[in-house]
């Protein structure tokens, strides 16, 4: 039987919603609240807080409940919240706002309306919120990709939003590499190329496309195009640091060569 209502109107914002709520209210919430006497008795609309309480019940449990999901539309939960500063690599969703107001954890160690408390979000992010069943989607997948814009993008690879955040979340990048400076990012790459691809659930903090697309940080005079991804290798391995100088044309074609006899059977690359 075709449904009594479209999916879609739970999703549609209420009339009666607050100013500055990281998730506004929607019809569908309204609705939940009335339908339900656990939290019509406990849930003040009329309130700033009682707006609060009722979208922290849906992203903590309603949403998890049948047919949960369709009372806030994904996009909502995935679009940049307009009620704090975006000075991070990446963008503090209206998502993951509310759950940085909503869990205890966060609740206690993060205050949004400062730098400091907005970074300890995204490295808490980073380490442990986006691998929590129910949580992952809060911010977009495609965001990790993005290039940051927050850096000098002056590397073989697009230093990533995914990819900036983690250098300021895992202590052994956070004591070596200083994105402010040419010699940090670098450092970043190197690392990244020669480890952090490989780590599990990291992956996709760079596209995949972007290794095979041509460097544009080097002059193309050789017979196969040079990467991002060989570029970046060049500067990774020891083997090529002491042998390979890509401003030259020696070196581009000492690249290719090693390519071609050496690189392109090893597993990883």
């Amino acid at each position: 039987m075709p449904p009594m209502l479209p999916p879609t109107c739970y999703g549609s914002l209420s009339d009666h919603g607050f100013e500055g709520l990281p998730i506004p209210l929607t019809r569908g919430l309204e609705v939940i609240r009335l339908a339900l006497p656990s939290l019509k008795s406990v849930i003040d609309l009329s309130t700033y807080d009682g707006g609060m309480a009722l979208t922290g019940w849906w992203l903590l449990n309603g949403r998890r409940q049948a047919h949960g999901a369709d009372l806030v539309p994904l996009y909502v939960c995935q679009e940049e919240s307009p009620s704090v500063e975006q000075d991070q690599p990446l963008v503090i969703t209206r998502g993951l706002h509310a759950l940085a107001l909503t869990l205890p954890e966060l609740q206690a160690s993060v205050d949004l309306a400062t730098t400091v408390g907005r970074a300890e979000l995204i490295r808490w992010w980073m380490s442990k919120g986006r691998t929590l069943d129910g949580f992952v989607d809060l911010v977009a997948p495609g965001m990790y990709a993005d290039a940051s814009p927050l850096v000098d993008q002056d590397q073989p690879l697009v230093i990533t939003r995914g990819l900036h955040a983690l250098a300021l979340t895992l202590p052994e990048l956070q004591a070596s590499v200083d994105l402010m400076t040419t010699f940090g990012r670098a450092e970043l790459i190197r690392w990244w190329m020669g480890k952090g691809r490989t780590l599990d659930g990291f992956v996709d903090l760079v596209a995949p496309g972007m290794y095979a697309e041509a460097s544009p940080l080097i002059e193309q005079d050789q017979p196969l195009v040079i990467t991002c991804g060989l570029h970046a290798l060049a500067l990774t391995l020891p083997e090529l640091q002491a042998s390979v100088d890509l401003a030259t044309t020696v070196g581009r074609a000492e690249l290719i060569r090693w390519w071609m006899s050496k690189g392109r059977t090893l597993d990883g690359f």
